[in-house]
């Protein structure tokens, strides 16, 4: 889980220890079979802390997204199910992606909000 470990520090100084963030103005992004199926624009919201991470996704047409890990667990998950992150960087440093185990959805976010 050496992502969901960098990706926390991410949002944080060495003196933070937990914190909120939003984005009224992201983009977000689904594909199935690598085929992009939609696009648009949608808000991004998104609290952690050490021990946890909770980021929601709502599309303009209300459909949401909630992509959660927990320290406890050491699973991450979209829509309570299991989850990876696909790597850092892709295309660029604002530009996350995340894939759901066993099938081929992907879901990208990009967003001024890390």
């Amino acid at each position: 889980m050496k992502y969901l470990l960098l990706f926390t520090t991410l949002f944080f100084s060495a003196q933070a220890y937990s914190g909120c963030n939003e984005d009224e103005n992201a983009a977000c992004f689904y594909y199935k079979a690598g085929n992009l199926v939609k696009e648009g624009l949608c808000k991004f919201e998104t609290c952690a802390n050490i021990h946890s991470l909770n980021t929601t996704w709502t599309w303009r047409n209300k459909n949401t997204v909630n992509i959660a890990w927990s320290e406890e667990t050491d699973q991450l998950t979209i829509n309570d199910k299991p989850a990876f992150m696909l790597p850092f960087g892709l295309s660029d440093e604002k530009l996350h992606c995340y894939g759901i185990n066993g099938s081929d959805e992907n879901l990208c976010v990009k967003t001024n909000a890390w």
